[in-house]
């Protein structure tokens, strides 16, 4: 794909497979395929989840998970810059920095 350039015919199959695998779930749920158990049907998924959303407490637990989420960022946002400068600034640190490299290399 070129720099600056939108791909819509790579966005074209992704949405398909999505509407595919909708599909499917809508169908193997219809016709009792798999126990609801494992897979239930997805119109009962749906009126669930929007009886959730409108539920008073929703919006309170989900400022609670974001604010986490949020502490949880800053506190490893400072410890990885810590970690890192104290790495960069110590001799005696290299062999930590030989780990930390190999792990920033295998992740690509």
């Amino acid at each position: 794909m070129k720099a600056g350039k939108f791909d819509w015919q790579a966005r074209a199959i992704q949405a398909a497979f999505v509407i595919v695998l909708i599909a499917l779930w809508y169908y193997v749920g219809r016709n009792s395929l798999v126990s609801p158990i494992f897979l239930p049907k997805l119109p009962n998924v749906v009126d669930k989840f929007l009886a959730i959303v409108q539920s008073s407490t929703f919006y309170g637990n989900l400022g609670i998970t974001l604010f986490e989420l949020l502490v949880a960022v800053a506190i490893a946002s400072t410890c990885g810059l810590t970690v890192g400068y104290l790495v960069g600034r110590s001799r005696g640190a290299r062999p930590l920095d030989e780990i930390l490299e190999a792990v920033r290399g295998s992740s690509s």
